[in-house]
């Protein structure tokens, strides 16, 4: 964009005053020309930000490089253009309406950092809209334009520190059409800058993603409801890149079960018992439907209850003689649960057919407190909770237990501690009868 003999290429050697890689021969023709001068001049003002970022971490936008990291990259590589030309001219008292929010706290020192897209010159930093805000006068408007213009030419000369050989030669077909077709005074809009580095990369697919989330595991000293939470997030991250195309609920209920240890999956099992004891016709149980005096095996598919009674919906697993596999409308007496005596082998296939809402809201209620976490009680209400009472002024200490069985599980303790409770009330019915 700065030598206007680009399109010799390789023929004709760099020959720059502003470049610090290319060398200079006085003898030989460079960058001519108002405009071309005026860019080797902007191109040597190389942002600060911009350098020190680009030295730190090298960031091309080429053939191969992903959509969304492009996007990333020309955002960053945007504030950097704008902070550099506005802090220029920030000493300037007239671009405080222009850079702030229109508060009127002229008499203070402008900050750069309350540029804002709410501001003239954020709504619009490099003059592609073109608008007029009735609001400015003259002078401000010319210098609102006057940003915009120094933005849009510094984005448009630095722009080759941050593109790939062959994302220049597209934005210079796109100029030298420009100049075919146009008059020299109307440029090119930094919207079109951005889509001709934009328009030819390729974008993600999700399945890197979706790599990452069957790759996952579980943390060292992560909870379950952490290790849910992280695996939901990235769930919805894959939902997000895939357009709605998902892993089905059972995939990610196994991939949350291959995290939790053995006592937290007991935990689940133990919670799924309780729940099927209360209410053994449950959704996917197993059943016998009598029928004609007769027992048939069958699953429950439907659970709905009006007023005075409770009515289930079935599937049979051996329908000969009948015309469907489904039954509807069964009413409980007709019911008799299927116990083939391995009730955590049930209760386990339950929590495995569960949902995901309903696999984490398993494992936000039926999971207790994570190894590490303790629950800082009285020593006394403690005691309190099993039915012992004292009254004497002890000075009542507080210590840290895991959980009250630990206190439960000492009975010497509590033999000692009712010893001399009896001793107690014995010798204070003693001396008041004194």
């Amino acid at each position: 964009m700065l030598s206007t003999l680009r399109w010799a290429g390789s023929a004709a050697n760099a020959n720059s005053l502003a470049d610090p890689n290319a060398t200079f021969d006085p003898t030989l023709p460079c960058a001519s020309g108002v405009e071309a001068a005026r860019d080797a001049l902007v191109y040597a003002d190389e942002p600060t930000n911009l350098k020190e970022r680009l030295a730190k971490k090298p960031q091309e936008i080429g053939p191969n490089c992903l959509y969304e990291n492009a996007e990333s990259i020309l955002r960053f590589y945007e504030e950097d253009i704008i902070l550099h030309v506005v802090k220029q001219e920030v000493k300037d008292k007239r671009v405080y309406k222009l850079l702030q929010r229109g508060e009127g706290d002229t008499a203070k020192p402008a900050d750069v950092a309350r540029i804002a897209k709410s501001s003239y010159l954020g709504m619009d930093p490099f003059g592609d809209k073109g608008s007029k805000d009735p609001s400015l006068t003259k002078e401000q408007l010319s210098l609102l334009r006057s940003l915009q213009d120094r933005c849009h030419t510094y984005a448009r000369v630095h722009c080759t520190r941050i593109i790939s050989k062959e994302i220049k030669a597209n934005i210079a077909e796109m100029e030298a059409k420009h100049a075919k077709g146009h008059s020299k005074g109307k440029r090119i809009p930094w919207a079109c800058y951005k889509a001709c580095m934009l328009m030819a990369l390729p974008k993600s697919t999700g399945l890197y993603e979706l790599g990452l989330v069957l790759a996952m595991t579980r943390d060292k000293g992560e909870t379950a409801q952490q290790w849910a939470q992280r695996l939901d997030q990235g769930r919805t991250a894959v939902g997000m890149k895939l357009e709605g195309n998902n892993l089905s609920d059972h995939c990610y209920v196994e991939l949350l079960l291959r995290g939790l240890l053995n006592k937290e999956k007991g935990e689940l099992i133990k919670a799924e018992v309780l729940t099927q004891a209360k209410n053994p016709y449950y959704v996917g149980a197993r059943v016998l439907v009598e029928y004609d005096g007769d027992l048939y095996r069958a699953t429950i598919t439907r659970n709905h209850a009006t007023l005075f009674t409770t009515y289930v919906d079935v599937r049979y697993e051996d329908c000969e003689g009948f015309d469907t596999d489904v039954e509807t409308n069964i009413i409980q007496d007709r019911l008799t649960p299927d116990d083939d005596g391995n009730t955590h082998a049930r209760a386990m296939e339950s929590v495995r057919t569960s949902n995901w809402s309903q696999m984490c809201e398993r494992v936000s209620k039926d999971i207790g407190p994570q190894p590490g976490q303790c629950t800082v009680i009285s020593f006394w209400d403690a005691l309190g909770s099993t039915g012992l009472h004292c009254t004497s002024p002890i000075r009542t200490c507080s210590r840290t237990i895991a959980s009250q069985k630990k206190i439960n599980r000492s009975p010497s303790l509590f033999r000692s501690l009712s010893l001399s409770r009896a001793r107690f009330n014995n010798e204070h019915f003693q001396h008041s009868h004194r």
